[in-house]
């Protein structure tokens, strides 16, 4: 049965008003396909106001609905939120007849620095590693770069994220990379945003950059399009991916079941 969830929050002045919104599990996903979300970011890096945009996985889904108070906010206040995955759209469409359509984040943001290359614009990077920002300024040599490295304790150290918040503004760029991993790089984008004298488009990347510097193999294509994209990474790094591919992710399925007996 086909349903539509209504929000559980206030109206945010950063949400997105040129698309359609659908939602699960309480999370509202915007529905545009690649070129129109692609041009809306675009666009929006004309306008005078700050926006950021989000593209939650099913590792910030479980994040979002077992710290609802702590982590689902920035993603409530962001301007799209954007689906990066495609065993989530999967879960979605099986479990609650919702259709997420699919931009992973690294392919959006290996398309938003194509735009801006092409349009000679400024993009700021927060995060990452100095020696990726200097592969990325040869790799777009017609982007205006900038780049500030990532205090630590982002996640609990308010002067941290100052300094990046400081950053930004200083900066004052068309497109701001938010490089840092989730939560601190919603959090810093909600904080930019929420300063008021920010411009330009926040996009929270996470390991996006790695991907375009070859610091980090994305999957072959056919794992991507059968949704396996997960396994690739697991299977590159175990150590480090093990608890949130094996322990964390599957907790969605609780979610789920959950959310049907509630209805």
């Amino acid at each position: 049965m086909k349903y539509r969830r209504e929000p559980v929050y206030p109206p945010s002045q950063g949400r997105s008003t040129v698309t359609n919104e659908r939602f699960f599990l309480g999370v509202r996903f915007d529905t545009m396909n690649h070129d129109a979300t692609l041009q809306a970011i675009m666009a929006q890096t004309k306008q005078p106001s700050f926006r950021y945009v989000v593209t939650p996985n099913i590792a910030h889904m479980v994040a979002m609905l077992e710290q609802t108070t702590t982590v689902k906010p920035f993603y409530d206040q962001a301007w799209l939120c954007v689906n990066d995955s495609r065993v989530l759209r999967r879960l979605a469409k099986l479990s609650h007849s919702v259709d997420l359509p699919v931009y992973p984040g690294s392919d959006m943001t290996k398309d938003v620095l194509a735009q801006a290359n092409r349009r000679a614009m400024s993009v700021a990077i927060i995060g990452a590693h100095e020696g990726d920002a200097r592969t990325l300024a040869a790799q777009y040599p017609e982007v205006k770069l900038s780049y500030c490295a990532a205090p630590k304790g982002l996640k609990d150290s308010e002067d941290a994220r100052q300094k990046c918040v400081e950053f930004t503004l200083a900066a004052d760029a068309d497109l701001v990379l938010f490089a840092v991993g989730m939560p601190q790089q919603e959090m810093i984008a909600a904080e930019v945003m929420a300063a008021g004298t920010a411009r330009g488009v926040g996009l929270c990347v996470g390991a996006s950059i790695d991907f375009l510097t070859k610091r980090q193999i994305r999957a072959p294509e056919w794992m991507q399009r059968t949704g396996l994209e997960w396994l690739h990474r697991l299977l590159c790094d175990p150590r480090r991916l093990a608890r949130r591919y094996l322990i964390d992710c599957p907790k969605i399925l609780f979610y789920i079941w959950r959310d049907r007996l509630r209805r």
